[in-house]
């Protein structure tokens, strides 16, 4: 106990994860389905989830999701195949340059 309190208060722990993930967050994502480049990214929620930096998520004009994932390889391929199980489809998986 009391590791936390050497990394600062509470708004300062939380500004430097944002900030974290702020730096690694893609500008865009090209969707999976029509090519398109989405702009307009979400940040999800990776609290419990060892080995995984960063979840980004987008919605297409075509009305398709499109995820961005950095993190550990067996952290991301779990990820995805709970994402799987829990959408009952089976994920399209591309590697795309951050920018």
């Amino acid at each position: 106990m009391g590791q936390a309190k050497n990394r600062g208060t509470l708004e300062q722990r939380a500004a430097d994860a944002k900030a974290k993930l702020d730096s690694i967050k893609p500008a865009g994502i090209v969707c999976n389905e029509c090519k398109a480049d989405i702009l307009e990214i979400q940040t999800m929620n990776t609290r419990g989830m060892p080995g995984i930096a960063g979840v980004f998520a987008g919605v297409c004009a075509c009305g398709s999701t499109t995820y961005a994932m950095q993190g550990d390889k067996e952290a991301i391929a779990d990820l995805m195949l709970a994402m799987e199980s829990a959408n009952a489809s089976e994920a399209k998986i591309t590697l795309q340059k951050l920018s």
